[in-house]
This record gives structure tokens, C-alpha cells and sequence, in this order.
């Protein structure tokens, strides 16, 4: 936030026409400000006990943060356009509309309330999407923001501007309806989604062309449902296709069941890699090591593995019990070597798939001996030496 800021703040201060001592007044009391609140939040941090860690983030962790921003950059680059389809198409559009507002009022003059407006929103619809690209990493909710922004843009030209994403998504999603009628025509309008991109990307479909989406409507608004119909109605309403870092909730409700039953408590369970740590929330206990999305704390650097690793040492000997997740074997696999990484147990004493690569078997916590499973999610009972918890590539 404070890149954006500063930026907005140097790109409207000039304008105004104020003098040295006027602007030198604003810095002041915008330093003032962010000094006041920065100073609040460091004293609830130690207040909450959190100082340590907060300081461990930014000395170690964020060190290799930003060689992943570095070297995410060109993947930012391919997704760009395609966060929040339809909307985020209208990124370019909306730069140059920005850019051209941003000349014209400099040429005019900034002195017209309403011009004065349009040209600060326009600023910050830059830098905002600037610093989105640059000093981010590549997350769905990092462009939440400036897709409401770009709305804010449009609307401050022609009203009518957002009305165009909301008639081709109809169309699309009309598309899509005629496509579940027609193979051929379902396999063009994949093709157009780009398969190569995270998102569909150029033929979206809304949920109301969704019918048996839905029929969940009324069903959400029920109050009845046990634990186990929740997470099914969540698994129904989920729109993210199999992914290592979204829960399937019916299965992990089944794993919660098993270690409840197994009377687990605090700091007894470690949910391993990037999505069983649900059952912390499913159990109400505390997690056996710190780290929620463990390999997205493993990606981030040599160092940061390493340091996961002495954790999970150092937590060893109070653990009982592991949940892996055989997605995370699966991810970015296709076919039929993506069905081997999901296939049923091996046996009923050997929980895994037949065929999981004996490097992933070797490595935590897939070396540890296997005692329940629900489909992609396996609880292995901790006895033998923890060994790496880092998955081959």
C-alpha cells in the first residue's frame, strides 16, 4: 500500500498549485498519519506476543518472497488477462483509457473538481495494478482490487462500459448450455478457454447457466444439514477444478471423524501440505507445526525448506498422527499418470497407490505407515524417523 500511496500522493500534491510550505504540510501530516498507525499496529503486535514472528517474516522469510515475485513474473504475465473473466480482459483497454484521461487533464488543467477526480482515479488504477504485477505474487485475491477499480474507471466515462462484460458473459454461458447438448462444441469451447491458463479465459460461464448448480440455491439456505451435508453442499458449489490448495471438504470431514475418534489433541496432528490443514478447524485443535500451506512455505526459498524442516523435528516427538495429500503428488499431471497418483490403496495395510514413485515414498509422510484413508487424503500414524518432507519434483 505505501508504493500506491506515495504515488498517488506526488501525482496530486503538484496540481493543487499550493505553496512550499502547504505541501511540506500535507507530507508531514501524511507521514504523521502512517507513523501513527504503523506505531499502533507494532504495539498490538507485541501486545499479542506476535512481535517475534513478525520480525522473523520480514528478516528471513520475505527475503525469499521476493525472488519468487522475480521469478513468477512471466507466469503473471500469461495470466494477466484472465484473473476474473470476463473483466480482466479490460485491463489494457483500461490503461490506455487511463493514460489518455491522465494527458488530457494535465493539458486542460486540473482545477475542475470533476477532472481533478477522474485523473486521481486513474493515477491510482495504475499504480495499483502496478504494484499488483510487480511486487506480487500469483494469487486470484491480489486483483480483487483493481478489477473494482477498473468498474470505478468505466464508470466514470460512459456508464454503459461494464454493461459489455455482462452481455458476453451471457453469451458465453449461453454457449456453454448448447455445448453440454454437443460434444464437438464443448471441446471448441475448451480449446478457447486456453487450457494453458488458470482460469477460463475468453468463454466464461456464469453459475445461473448452471442448472444443476442451481438447484444448490435453496439447499444453502438450509439450517438443518449435519457436518457431513455441509461439506458435501461446499464440494457441489465448489467452482475451482482438482487443485492441491483447494480442501475436498467430504473427505476430509471423513478424516476428521477418524482422528477424533482417535482422541487427538493439541499439537498432535500435522496437517501436511497444502490443503488437509482443515481439520485443524474440523477438530479445534491446535496444529502440530505452525505452517498451514506447507509447501507454499517449502517454495519459498533453500532456506525456508530448512527451516520447515527443523520444525517439524522439533515438533516430532509429540506428534501422532500425519494427513498428506496425494494431490500435491497429482498436481500438473494429466491423464493417465495423473489416475496413478490417485489410484486406490495398494493394499489394506499400504494405504498409497500402487504406483507412487518410490521417491515420494520416501520422503514424510508418506514413509510413515498408513492407517485410514478418504480418496485423496491419507492419515499416516507417526512412528518411524520423519526423514525430509520435501517431494521430489
Amino acid at each position: 500500500l505505501v508504493p500506491v500511496a506515495l504515488i498517488v500522493w506526488l501525482a496530486t500534491v503538484w496540481p493543487l498549485d499550493r505553496s512550499r510550505r502547504g505541501v511540506m504540510h500535507d507530507l508531514w501530516g501524511n507521514l504523521a498519519g502512517g507513523c501513527f498507525i504503523g506505531a499502533l499496529g507494532i504495539v498490538l503486535l507485541l501486545a499479542s506476543g506476535s512481535g517475534p514472528d513478525f520480525q522473523d517474516v520480514f528478516t528471513n522469510w520475505n527475503t525469499g518472497y521476493f525472488r519468487l515475485m522475480i521469478e513468477e513474473t512471466p507466469l503473471r504475465a500469461k495470466q494477466a488477462l484472465f484473473w476474473f473473466p470476463p473483466w480482466s480482459l479490460g485491463l489494457l483497454p483500461t490503461v490506455i483509457l487511463c493514460g489518455v484521461r491522465i494527458v488530457g487533464a494535465i493539458r486542460f488543467g486540473l482545477r475542475e473538481p470533476a477532472r481533478f477526480t477522474h485523473f486521481t482515479l486513474c493515477v491510482l488504477y495504475l499504480a495499483w495494478i502496478s504494484q499488483a504485477f510487480f511486487l506480487q505474487r500469483r494469487f486470484q485475491y491480489v486483483h480483487v482490487v483493481e478489477t473494482v477499480l477498473m468498474f470505478a474507471v468505466w464508470a466514470s466515462v460512459r456508464y454503459w462500459l461494464p454493461i459489455a462484460g455482462l452481455i458476453w458473459l451471457t453469451i458465453t454461458s449461453l454457449l456453454w448450455v448448447v455445448a453440454d447438448h454437443n460434444t464437438a462444441w464443448r471441446q471448441t469451447m475448451e480449446t478457447l478457454n486456453l487450457p494453458e491458463v488458470e482460469t477460463p479465459a475468453l468463454v466464461p460461464r456464469h453459475a445461473f447457466s448452471e442448472p444443476e448448480r442451481m438447484k444448490l440455491w435453496l439447499t444453502c439456505w438450509r439450517l438443518d444439514l449435519d457436518k457431513f451435508e455441509r461439506a458435501r453442499l461446499r464440494d457441489q458449489l465448489r467452482d475451482v477444478a482438482p487443485h492441491e490448495a483447494a480442501a475436498n471438504w467430504s473427505e476430509l470431514e471423513a478424516v476428521a471423524a477418524y482422528l477424533r475418534s482417535q482422541n487427538v489433541k493439541d499439537g498432535e496432528v500435522v496437517a501436511w501440505h497444502n490443503s488437509p490443514h482443515v481439520v485443524y478447524l474440523l477438530l479445534d485443535i491446535k496444529p502440530g507445526v505452525r505452517f498451514l500451506h506447507v509447501n507454499t512455505a517449502q517454495s519459498i526459498g533453500h532456506r525456508a525448506s530448512e527451516r520447515v524442516q527443523e520444525e517439524l523435528q522439533a515438533a516430532a516427538p509429540h506428534l501422532r498422527f500425519a494427513v498428506s495429500d496425494l494431490e500435491r503428488v497429482a498436481h500438473l499431471r494429466i491423464g493417465a499418470d495423473r489416475a496413478r497418483c490417485l489410484a486406490p490403496p495398494a493394499s489394506q495395510t499400504d494405504l498409497l497407490p500402487p504406483h507412487l514413485p518410490q521417491t515420494h515414498r520416501n520422503a514424510f509422510p508418506f514413509n510413515q505407515p498408513t492407517v485410514f484413508r478418504a480418496g485423496r487424503y491419507v492419515v499416516h500414524r507417526i512412528e518411524l524417523p520423519i526423514g525430509s518432507g520435501q517431494i521430489p519434483p
